[in-house]
C-alpha cells in the first residue's frame, strides 16, 4: 500500500495479523496473537533534505495461558532494521515473560480499565456532539483509512479467531 501527498510519501508492505483467543476459567481472554510488518517507509519532503523513517522486518508475538489460578505469558518483539535518516539500528529483540500473575486481580484491573474507558468515551461523545454542531459550516471530511476486526465465536469451544482487514470509507 502506498500513499503520496504534497509533503510526504508512505509505503507499507506485507502486513499480517493473527489472533487466536479463548476465554479462560477466570473470564480473561487468553491465547496467542501476532503482528508482522514486512516494511514501512515514511518520507517527509522538506525544502532541504527529506526526513526518512524506514522499518524492515517488524514482528510482535504474544502468548498467555492459565496456570492454576494464575496466568503466565510472553511478549516478544523483533525488528530487522530501523533507519531514521542516516542512523541505522538493528537487528533487535525484546522479550518479556510474566509468570504467576493472579487471575482474579487481573480481572479487577480489566474491569477498572473498561469503566475508565466508558467514562472517557462518554465525555468524548459529549465533546464531539458539541463539535459536530459546527460541522456544517466546515464542510465534509476527507477520505479515511480504517482497520477493523471481524470474527465469530463458537458457542461450544468459546474460541475466537480474528482477521484484520482494510476498509476505505468516505465520511460526509
Amino acid at each position: 500500500m502506498s500513499a503520496v501527498a504534497k509533503d510526504f510519501s508512505l509505503t507499507i508492505k506485507e502486513v499480517k495479523a493473527t489472533f487466536n483467543s479463548y476465554e479462560g476459567g477466570s473470564g480473561l481472554s487468553l491465547g496467542e496473537a501476532s503482528f508482522d510488518l514486512g516494511g514501512l517507509e515514511w518520507v517527509e519532503k522538506q525544502e532541504t533534505d527529506p526526513y526518512t523513517l524506514l522499518i524492515r522486518g517488524f514482528n510482535v508475538n504474544t502468548s498467555s495461558k492459565p496456570s492454576g489460578d494464575n496466568i503466565n505469558g510472553l511478549v516478544a518483539m523483533r525488528i530487522e532494521q530501523w533507519k531514521l535518516d542516516a542512523m541505522t539500528y538493528g537487528p533487535g529483540v525484546f522479550e518479556m515473560a510474566f509468570r504467576n500473575f493472579d487471575a482474579a486481580s487481573l480481572v479487577k484491573i480489566g474491569d477498572a480499565v473498561r469503566e475508565f474507558q466508558t467514562q472517557a468515551s462518554q465525555q468524548s461523545t459529549e465533546a464531539s456532539a458539541t463539535d459536530d454542531a459546527g460541522q456544517a459550516d466546515r464542510g465534509p471530511a476527507g477520505p479515511a483509512q480504517e482497520i477493523s476486526g471481524s470474527g465469530n465465536q463458537s458457542a461450544q469451544s468459546g474460541k475466537r479467531r480474528w482477521r484484520l482487514h482494510e476498509q476505505s470509507q468516505n465520511r460526509l
